[in-house]
């Protein structure tokens, strides 16, 4: 049987929070990938799946947002507070040992919560943040099982806004730069923070909802 991608199979399928809408748009998506595997090809149904899906998100999400009630966003909020302030107690103890070896090796005042002054301090902090981001997406994604892809964005965000207002907040104390340089820095670490956190979602998806027969 001609299958779909897996990923972005589920992408759909994890994008979606009404059962019903959301089993009807995979469905209808596996069923005319296989009517142009079949007539044109597996690579141009791959290529098709692909472009609707990248057509197809941002209209789903317009309408969940057009729909948002209240309480959803609550529970959004909730989640993405709830699986930040879990990952801030786990990694407690490592970042006071990575603020020691920083110190042992020459860092005198380890990794400050401020701007980053050097390309090198944001590509440690983003070696240390990126995996917890993505730990993040599954721990968010496992929260918000009804809407698992959504929560791991609402993460994301919530996450890069705080770190983002962290540093502007530094920065006005007097502790800290403020410049382009910093905000295109601050940019960079929020979209790859973003990315991390629905790529953590994703997984879990993947995890949780295996498909029978692997697409490929």
């Amino acid at each position: 049987m001609i299958t779909p991608p897996r990923t972005a199979e589920l992408f759909l399928d994890a994008l979606a929070e009404e059962t019903a809408f959301r089993e009807d748009l995979v469905g209808d998506f596996a069923e005319e990938f296989a009517d142009r595997a079949r007539r044109d090809g597996t690579r141009a149904a791959r290529f098709w799946y692909y472009r609707e899906l990248l057509r197809t998100t941002p209209h789903v999400l317009s309408n969940w947002v057009s729909g948002l009630k209240a309480s959803d966003a609550v529970r959004l909020v909730s989640i993405a507070f709830s699986s930040l302030t879990f990952l801030l107690v786990l990694d407690l103890l490592p970042a006071v040992m990575i603020v020691s070896i920083a110190r042992t090796f020459g860092f005198a005042h380890g990794f400050p919560i401020g701007a980053p002054r050097s390309i090198t301090r944001l590509l440690i902090e983003m070696a240390i943040a990126i995996p917890n981001a993505a730990l993040g997406g599954v721990i968010a994604a496992y929260l918000g099982d009804r809407t698992p892809l959504l929560s791991g964005l609402a993460l994301g965000v919530v996450w890069a806004g705080t770190a983002f207002l962290v540093r502007f907040i530094v920065a006005l104390s007097g502790h800290g730069a403020f410049g382009l340089a910093t905000i295109g820095m601050a940019g960079i670490s929020g979209i790859l923070i973003l990315g991390s956190t629905v790529l953590g979602a994703m997984f879990r998806v993947r995890v949780k909802r295996p498909r029978a027969t692997a697409g490929s």
